[in-house]
């Protein structure tokens, strides 16, 4: 449906100096969808549980799941004065294989306890429902354009920007990156660009760096997600481990505003570009980036985005010996929550959440925090 609103459309009849208020106003906010329908889905699951020897459990499960008529908020142009409609974007399919395995064993007074599991899965996009063939994603400040796309035939929201191709080191090398034309004419790919900026591929091959030269640079979801767990009890002692992690997945990666030059940068920043040689992969710090180097959306941003945590250790001791004081049981425990995280990914936190076009986006996403508590349970 569409929505009027009254937020900030206050208007003044007159002069206020002359004791008129500010009368409240209103205006259209959303564009009707008139054809809007539900989101459909479609799942296939042929699983197998299984027990062994009773001490081994074997969960496998294949699954084929399409979203049809997926609801989106999409773009549309900025004159029309209305916040995005909510549309039926396309269609998606996601499809994989989840494998679960437990382990029990008794060893004397020691209860084992181990299990593993792991999923794989490929998202695709099998139909866009638009008349460009693709619907925007997410925007981030200071960068021009989306930096995420949905397309037939990729992955959801993938990341889309320019490959990079290095940095001229020196003005003969941005002299040397030409394109000739039909008649033979020669001219700069990037006559913007300075020592010390990045060389950004003519993916087209038309002599200019424009939005027809981005391409995919990355899925934002996990192919393997994986976890392990142990529980030990012994004696009165308990030990519990839990860890999870993932392959595959990249971040892209943007924990400063890029239309605030003067703003703090990480310490990987002191390895950039400062003279011929120095640096082949961070470009030159300026605060007049007429090349675009750190505002394009491009590879430079996207990063690894596997990690393995270790999620939960709790180590805990239960007594029943003080039946005599009118405590049935006594129990007292330590627990500590990600305690270690171990990763590639030089931002705050490698787990980026997000919408469903702007997964694995990390515009500065609070990192987990490491919670360490004590407690003790009694029961009378």
């Amino acid at each position: 449906m569409s929505t009027i609103s009254t937020y900030g459309l206050g208007y003044a009849f007159g002069s206020q100096l002359d004791g008129q208020a500010i009368s409240t106003g209103a205006a259209p906010t959303k564009v009707l969808s008139p054809d809007l329908k539900w989101e459909t889905i479609e799942q296939t699951n042929i699983g197998v549980d299984a027990t062994f020897f009773n001490c081994l459990t074997v969960n496998l499960d294949y699954y084929r799941k399409n979203t049809k008529d997926l609801l989106l908020t999409s773009p549309t142009p900025l004159f029309l004065g209305n916040t995005f409609p909510t549309m039926n974007a396309g269609s998606v399919r996601n499809e994989g294989f989840e494998a679960f395995v437990s382990y029990k064993k008794r060893i004397n007074k020691l209860n084992m306890t181990v299990s593993a599991n792991m999923a794989y899965n490929k998202n695709e996009v099998t139909y866009v429902g638009t008349y460009t063939g693709f619907v925007a994603g997410t925007t981030v400040q200071g960068m021009s354009g989306a930096v995420t796309r949905m397309e037939k035939g990729y992955p959801m929201a993938y990341f889309w920007g320019y490959k990079t191709m290095g940095i001229f080191q020196n003005q003969e090398e941005v002299n040397s990156y030409i394109h000739i034309n039909e008649d033979g004419t020669k001219q700069l790919i990037q006559p913007d660009a300075k020592p010390g900026d990045f060389r950004f591929q003519d993916t087209n091959n038309d002599g200019v760096i424009d939005d027809n030269d981005r391409q995919n640079l990355g899925n934002p979801y996990p192919d393997v997600t994986y976890g392990f767990n142990l529980n030990l009890e012994y004696r009165g002692f308990d030990l519990t481990i839990n860890t999870s992690g993932t392959i595959g997945n990249k971040v892209f990666s943007v924990l400063r505003r890029m239309d605030l030059p003067m703003s703090n940068y990480q310490s990987w920043a002191l390895g950039r570009w400062h003279g011929e040689g120095t640096s082949n992969s961070i470009p030159r710090v300026t605060t007049n980036d007429t090349n675009q180097s750190w505002s394009k959306p491009s590879d430079f941003h996207v990063k690894d985005g596997s990690y393995f945590r270790v999620r939960n250790i709790m180590l805990g001791y239960t007594t029943k010996l003080l039946k005599n004081y009118y405590i049935e049981s006594l129990r007292v425990y330590a627990s500590v929550n990600n305690l270690f995280t171990f990763t590639k990914y030089e931002g705050y936190d490698p787990e980026i959440g997000g919408g469903v076009m702007s997964t694995g986006v990390d515009s500065g996403v609070y990192p987990h925090p490491r919670t360490v508590s004590f407690g003790i349970n009694v029961t009378f």
